[in-house]
């Protein structure tokens, strides 16, 4: 399925290998598999596989998957990077590694690699066809990156185009929903004031000079004191 759009592309749902050979197709599909399970013989395996198809960068970034679903992200990212050595054109690796920048807080990268309106058409003005989780992938990196530079209203409009691919889950868009509200509130005067409204009373309490215990007609009490 094809899904045309209000901009000067049209949206793939469907897989895009109408150049691709069978065997191609099985392979990443196979290796798409081995990532998301993450099990230890599905490095060798991944390895494998991309040595066989050195010219697509797809394995070598269902490789950093692999890694990302062990929880070594430091590894991860190490792969991400020679990736991008190699194909310095591949989306789905430049969409990795701004999502890096973001978490080092450094979004004026994520610009430098990406261009300020984080838009598929400013990345690769020649195509027409994109697929679907490549507009999913940039959609969700532009929230963050609005999001992190405070653009709330410019983040809101990239979410909503994001519901409206009917690809995402409800859910996570509900996740999303509520960065967003957290974001705004942050943003309002009242939670930006040095003191809290409900700030307890730090005055020094009166001191006293007595030295002898006051009378308790409890014992427990007075052991306590």
């Amino acid at each position: 399925m094809e899904k045309p759009t209000t901009y000067s592309y049209t949206i793939s749902y469907e897989p895009m290998t109408d150049n691709m050979s069978s065997e191609l197709v099985e392979s990443m599909e196979k290796a798409q598999a081995i990532a998301l399970k993450g099990k230890d013989q599905g490095l060798k395996q991944l390895r494998k596989l991309s040595k066989k198809h050195p010219g697509h960068p797809q394995f070598g970034n269902y490789l950093t998957v692999w890694y990302s679903v062990r929880g070594n992200v430091k590894k991860a990212r190490e792969v991400n990077r020679q990736i991008l050595q190699k194909h310095p054109d591949y989306l789905f690796a430049k969409v990795n590694l701004a999502h890096e920048y973001l978490d080092r807080d450094q979004p004026e990268k994520v610009v430098e690699l990406l261009g300020d309106a984080i838009e598929i058409k400013q990345i690769y003005p020649e195509k027409e066809k994109f697929h679907i989780t490549e507009i999913a992938s940039l959609l969700k990196l532009a929230i963050a990156y609005f999001i992190k530079t405070k653009d709330l209203q410019e983040a809101k409009t990239r979410l909503d185009m994001l519901d409206e691919l009917d690809w995402v889950d409800r859910e996570e868009i509900e996740e999303y929903e509520i960065t967003l509200m957290q974001a705004k509130m942050a943003e309002l005067p009242f939670f930006n004031r040095k003191e809290s409204p409900f700030s307890v009373n730090t005055n020094p309490q009166p001191q006293t000079t007595k030295t002898e215990p006051p009378v308790f007609h409890h014992r427990e009490v007075a052991e306590l004191y």
